[in-house]
């Protein structure tokens, strides 16, 4: 086999991931997790059960695990920061990053959920810190705590009824807010 075959290989593997993910988190969210199953996610995406659990464990792990590109993708936008960037920014920047790809699948966790995916966003923080305060254990784990806080927060604010859009600007008030020491007025206080 050639070297060109396991690149195709490889690309069709995640086309077939990323067929099966879209129909899943689609299908989830026109009728709701409990009504679907994954004979019609593996029909909807045009592979076979079988195939389908090729990739995915179970039908949770298909709507709801993680994406196995996403720790690139997350890594890229740190590389594309300038280097002296300060770390808050480039955690911002991570979150958003993260905000910006997931509409799909955060809709359906605040829908069946209400909690934030958090394990590679986490992970992506956790790197960003430790590379920018190396050997600081506990500003590291603080930045990276405050961040998923900043995400989580946002998140349990932001409504699905209201425009996905809206969950970005959660997010950046929230980072201004604790990029600030919260000793900010708030719009309720005078």
């Amino acid at each position: 086999m050639t070297e060109t075959d396991g690149g195709l290989r490889e690309r069709k593997k995640r086309q077939t991931w990323a067929a099966l993910r879209e129909a899943g988190l689609r299908l989830a969210a026109e009728r709701g997790v409990e009504n679907v199953s994954v004979e019609e996610i593996a029909a909807a995406a045009g592979v076979s059960k079988r195939t389908l659990f090729n990739y995915f464990d179970t039908k949770e792990d298909l709507l709801f695990g993680p994406d196995p590109e996403e720790p690139e993708r997350l890594a890229a936008i740190v590389r594309a920061l300038p280097p002296d960037a300060p770390v808050w920014i480039c955690m911002r920047e991570i979150v958003l990053g993260f905000v910006a790809t997931h509409e799909a699948k955060l809709r359906l966790h605040k829908q069946f959920r209400n909690v934030t995916p958090s394990g590679v966003l986490e992970k992506a923080l956790t790197a960003c810190a430790a590379a920018r305060h190396p050997g600081e254990g506990l500003h590291a784990r603080l930045l990276t705590g405050s961040a998923m806080t900043v995400m989580r927060s946002a998140f349990a604010t932001w409504q699905p009824d209201q425009e996905y859009d809206r969950l970005s600007v959660l997010v950046r008030e929230g980072f201004d807010l604790l990029g600030a020491g919260l000793v900010t007025e708030g719009p309720h206080q005078a």
